[in-house]
């Protein structure tokens, strides 16, 4: 039975239990150097696996005068390295490495991915680190962290750069949608100001008031009226009642209702005497 020794973080090495033991009696290994074998669930100080009797004869008996026990040391090409599952959680490394990549491959949209990446990667470093950090998969709970923390920064950026590009889009959207409201109620109060010139020998009225006081406009349409203004707009809310002092002879394209704001390119919500209502540059 072969143990693995580690210690301060390095290989030392793999021998023999007996030769454990001898080495340890004769001073080249330490109750604190960590070791570990097929069928051990962790890393375990030398101290505790040494209290257990044990599993055959000795190579070297503790006191013997025979040289150091023989460690077969690490060797470049990894003939010796751990076994890919000799340190505590390698599958919880592999788990990060792969959840990273595939946080990766959907551009930090796969919120999932992104999240296992992180914590099965801090939990197998937590792991390898108490277990002496010698493992073969401590590169991957590092890459798989790494992946997973570029997938958070990839996903801001692109949540930031889908914003930047939604909001104008949002306003533009926005900004017609009053602009429609904003022409139908100049359409109503123009009409209005056509009944009330009916009714009253064709003189439009001196204020868009009297038309509610006369139960031909509803509160709730003259209230719009004076309040709506499309976002992005400059001047005032609502609409310049310029009726007074006409009557139904006048020409077609005389005002009646003139938007108080206007908007960035210099237009207004202009209604006429014949019932038109536009968006249009007024001049002054």
């Amino acid at each position: 039975m072969q143990y693995h020794v580690s210690r301060n973080g390095h290989q030392l090495g793999k021998v023999s239990e007996a030769d454990l033991r001898a080495g340890f009696a004769e001073g080249h290994f330490l109750a604190t150097d960590l070791v570990w074998r097929d069928g051990m669930a962790q890393w375990t100080p030398l101290g505790e696996v040494l209290k257990t009797p044990a599993t055959g004869p000795s190579l070297v008996k503790s006191g013997s005068s025979s040289g150091a026990p023989a460690i077969r040391a690490a060797s470049a090409t990894g003939n010796n390295t751990l076994p890919a599952g000799a340190a505590p959680a390698s599958g919880l490394a592999l788990t990060s490495l792969i959840s990273g990549i595939t946080s990766i491959v959907l551009c930090g949209l796969g919120g999932i991915a992104t999240l296992t990446a992180i914590i099965t990667g801090h939990m197998a470093l937590s792991r390898i680190n108490k277990a002496g950090g010698i493992s073969p998969r401590k590169g991957m709970a590092v890459t798989g962290l790494i992946l997973g923390y570029v997938s958070i920064v990839t996903a801001i950026f692109g949540i930031a750069i889908t914003a930047s590009m939604a909001i104008p889009v949002f306003a533009k959207i926005q900004e017609k949608g009053i602009i429609t409201k904003q022409i139908s109620l100049a359409r109503q109060a123009q009409v209005a100001c056509q009944i009330y010139a009916a009714d009253n020998g064709g003189k439009y009225p001196a204020t868009l008031e009297e038309l509610v006081g006369q139960g031909i406009l509803t509160p709730e349409i003259m209230k719009e009226l004076d309040s709506l203004k499309p976002p992005g707009w400059v001047g005032e809310p609502g609409f310049e009642y310029l009726g007074e002092g006409k009557n139904d002879t006048a020409l077609a394209e005389t005002e009646i209702l003139v938007s108080r704001a206007e908007s960035r390119r210099g237009e207004r919500i202009v209604g006429r005497h014949d019932g038109s209502v536009m968006l249009e540059k007024r001049d002054e």
